[in-house]
């Protein structure tokens, strides 16, 4: 992480040590690909119940085995932000309304806690007239109902985009 190139594609942001890929024998011996990420704060679900942190840029860096860094690479640039985001399909029963992202809304009152919701009714058999989160937290949990689906603003089902709660 001291090395020049990787301190300039980091920019100042904090990246956090990933793994290490299995090594392989090039040109220039065998090497070692560290990864590090990058998090901008969001919370994604790809399965509906399961949260994952979003990444938003990735460094890898091909060292050699005596310890020498041979280059540094922003995966972002080559790969595009949402290859670091992908992963497996959630299987053949999708849950009916999943969470596509979380994210923590900065307000001016600290005592207030305004979170923002994407949520995926298209797997619903039918229109989702009322919906209601569970918050667990240390210290008790949490239930708001969301005032804005309803029988007259429901969410809608099958084959529509995500609709913002």
């Amino acid at each position: 992480m001291s090395d020049p190139r990787f301190t300039q594609l980091a920019d100042g942001l904090c990246y956090n040590f990933i793994g290490v890929s299995d090594s392989a024998t090039g040109t220039s011996g065998t090497t070692t690909v560290y990864t590090f990420d990058c998090y901008n704060g969001s919370v994604f679900y790809p399965y509906g119940t399961f949260p994952e942190a979003a990444v938003s840029s990735q460094i890898q860096a091909d060292v050699a085995i005596k310890g020498s860094v041979l280059s540094v690479e922003s995966a972002s640039l080559v790969n595009g932000t949402s290859a670091l985001n992908s992963g497996p399909s959630c299987g053949p029963n999708p849950p009916p309304v999943s969470v596509v992202s979380a994210q923590l809304v900065e307000v001016t009152i600290p005592a207030v806690l305004e979170v923002n919701l994407t949520l995926d009714a298209r797997f619903a058999p039918s229109a989702v007239t009322g919906l209601t989160a569970v918050i667990v937290a240390t210290g008790g949990n949490e239930t708001i109902a969301f005032a804005g689906v309803t029988p007259g603003r429901p969410l809608p089902p099958a084959s529509l985009p995500p609709k913002s709660a």
